[in-house]
């Protein structure tokens, strides 16, 4: 709001700073956001049951996309992927990942090619990686 209502009067320097100011807040914000959710379903029984993991990322994608309609995003999501766990948590858990997906690469423009999709889509969609440490 105020570097809206103010930014013809602040030099660059201070639109600068406002813009940091403003987008530390926002930082504050999900963090403390984050916090509260993890609150409230630490104080909540688990239920575990089958999860279509597929059809609940399609959903908190929806939302991201309802709530910014002209962002313009080409999304893929792998086909009958199922978990069991408990429903909240694994949807605080992959709405936090798709959240931090979509601001992450809001700026980014990146044509893929043919071969770079078909890489994209042969890659397994949840993976691990181990490193050991060796000592000499």
């Amino acid at each position: 709001m105020l570097l809206e209502e103010y930014s013809e009067k602040l030099d660059p320097d201070g639109k600068e700073m406002l813009t940091k100011v403003h987008e530390g807040t926002h930082r504050i914000r999900d963090m403390i956001s984050g916090l509260l959710n993890i609150s409230r379903i630490a104080q909540v029984e688990m239920h575990r049951e089958k999860i279509d993991i597929t059809a609940l990322v399609r959903t908190i994608i929806r939302e991201h996309q309802k709530a910014e309609p002209a962002r313009d995003a080409e999304i893929s999501i792998e086909e009958n992927l199922f978990a069991e766990g408990d429903a909240n948590l694994l949807r605080v858990a992959l709405d936090n990942l798709v959240r931090n997906s979509w601001k992450f690469t809001e700026n980014v423009q990146k044509q893929l090619s043919n071969s770079e999709k078909r890489k994209a889509r042969a890659r397994r969609p949840f993976s691990c990686a181990t490193t050991e440490r060796v000592s000499t």
